[in-house]
């Protein structure tokens, strides 16, 4: 322990020297008095030598710890204790560890200081890049020409005056087809394609007519081919107009739904508007339709037999589940029928089967003729409901249109119609085929109340045949069904009311 702040002086003068000199320092300013080698210099002498201008930054520091002599910094352990009002430490006088890690402290920042000037370059100042001006978006040209020059105006005046008549001529016709609407133009520009396809349809070659011995072998292969022979645009209107009528037929018979039916119908009609537009265009225009080419007798017999609807393979397989595949003459008599039934009656497949599967197995041959029977009674009826319908209109109008005094004329049926009524009605009843649906239903109806097992006892009909009757009898609302979870599946009539409630109803009564 150094016994005065002297002598610490001293030593402290003594170290910061060779510090000095060991930094490579010089200095320029040399404080009054004897050099603090020996202990004769005096604290004020040392403040002033510290307090030097030219000392570097390392000064402060130092200056601190001389100014006040008596007082050095604490370690961080004592200060936190310090600041703690509950712990007091105990204290301790400042020795030579406080200024001796202060003085490590001051080396270390020395030596750092040596190094970032050794490697830091100086920092020169760059220029300001202006930077570039935004471009304003280029504005869409409002007209498709550019504007002309004012040499490009004075040729265009020269050119003018120097013109020839025929270019004044050429210039009128541009200025009339220009005031022309776009419509009128477009039509014009249509009727001239037409006129062309028209034309290349004409000047095209005629296919050579073969000779009347090789006529029936080449008859097959003219019918095969449609694009040789195309139909004229008023075969085309009839054959829309009947399909039309059709149609509607079908529509009556319940054969086709009311959404289906107004999508045909709406196409035909789009279809035959087309025709008679172009038809009308042919007229205008002065054109003759294109002559058909001219087909044997023999290749018109072959084309009516390829035009017989066919039993398709859905078809066989249909007959062959419903009847059975034991008897082959059977089948086939059956494939025939189903043929000319469809032929007679324009019927698809579809509704062949659903005319079909209301036969009964045992006796479907015998059946069968009864079924085309039917059609054509149904038919007949269809045409005499229509008549009847359109004479109730008839009576309708009529009766509007009374005299004020009297009465108007009320046209009734003709006492033929009425005859041939009567006729049809009883033909229906003596050609009246009975059906699985309509035994089942009859017998639903007479007892209120069956079970499947005893309609097919008593009906002698398989138990999965009454299950379809049931099935379809249900879905139509003829017949209400209950499932119970023991025992066989029971059908009750509509109208059917259980014994205990006609009991106590009539004790109500």
């Amino acid at each position: 322990m150094l016994k005065n702040t002297k002598e610490r002086a001293i030593m402290l003068g003594n170290f910061f020297e060779s510090l000095l000199k060991f930094l490579g320092l010089k200095k320029k300013h040399e404080p009054k008095g004897p050099r603090l080698t020996q202990p004769s210099g005096t604290m004020r002498e040392i403040r002033d030598w510290i307090t030097a201008p030219d000392i570097p930054s390392i000064t402060p520091r130092v200056q601190k710890l001389f100014i006040k002599p008596e007082s050095f910094r604490k370690p961080s352990r004592i200060r936190r204790l310090e600041a703690r009002p509950f712990q007091k430490p105990a204290k301790k006088k400042p020795g030579i560890g406080a200024l001796q890690f202060e003085i490590e402290q001051i080396l270390k920042e020395a030596q750092a200081l040596q190094k970032k000037l050794a490697t830091v370059k100086p920092k020169l100042a760059k220029p300001k890049v202006p930077k570039p001006k935004k471009k304003m978006p280029k504005r869409k040209r409002r007209f498709a020409f550019k504007p002309l020059t004012r040499d490009e105006v004075r040729a265009l005046r020269q050119k003018l005056k120097q013109r020839k008549p025929l270019q004044d001529f050429e210039i009128e016709r541009l200025k009339q087809h220009l005031k022309q609407p776009v419509a009128e133009k477009a039509e014009q520009e249509l009727r001239a394609l037409e006129l062309d396809k028209i034309r290349k349809s004409l000047e095209e070659p005629k296919p050579r007519q073969p000779a009347p011995e090789q006529a029936a072998f080449q008859a097959a292969p003219q019918v095969q081919q449609p694009a040789a022979a195309e139909e004229s645009i008023d075969d085309q209107i009839s054959e829309t107009e009947e399909l039309l009528k059709g149609l509607e037929q079908d529509f009556l018979k319940r054969r086709i739904s009311e959404p289906e039916y107004r999508q045909r119908v709406l196409d035909l009609d789009q279809k035959l508007r087309e025709l008679k537009i172009r038809k009308k265009k042919q007229e205008q225009l002065g054109l003759k339709p294109k002559p058909m080419p001219v087909v044997p007798q023999a290749a018109k017999v072959q084309a009516q037999e390829q035009a017989q609807p066919q039993v398709s393979a859905e078809m066989q397989r249909f007959l062959e589940k419903r009847f059975g595949k034991s008897d082959r003459q059977k089948l086939e008599s059956l494939e025939e029928k189903v043929q000319e039934l469809m032929k007679r009656f324009h019927l698809s497949e579809r509704e062949a089967e659903a005319e079909i599967s209301k036969l009964d197995n045992s006796k479907v041959l015998g059946n069968f003729d009864k079924l085309i029977d039917l059609i054509e009674l149904e038919q007949k009826t269809q045409r005499l409901m229509q008549e009847h319908l359109e004479l109730e209109k008839q009576k309708k109008l009529q009766a509007e249109e009374k005299p004020e005094f009297g009465t108007g004329f009320e046209p009734g049926m003709p006492k033929g119609k009425k005859e041939e009524v009567k006729a049809i009605v009883a033909e229906l009843e003596k050609h009246r085929i009975v059906t699985d649906f309509d035994q089942l239903l009859e017998l639903v109806q007479r007892k209120g109340r069956v079970s499947e097992k005893e309609a097919s006892a008593e009906l002698q009909i398989p138990r999965e045949r009454i299950r379809q009757c049931i099935d379809i009898l249900e879905d139509s609302g003829l017949v209400r069904v209950e499932i119970p979870p023991i025992g066989p599946v029971r059908i009750f009539d509509l109208n059917y009311i259980p014994p205990k409630k006609q009991k106590k109803e009539r004790a109500k009564k």
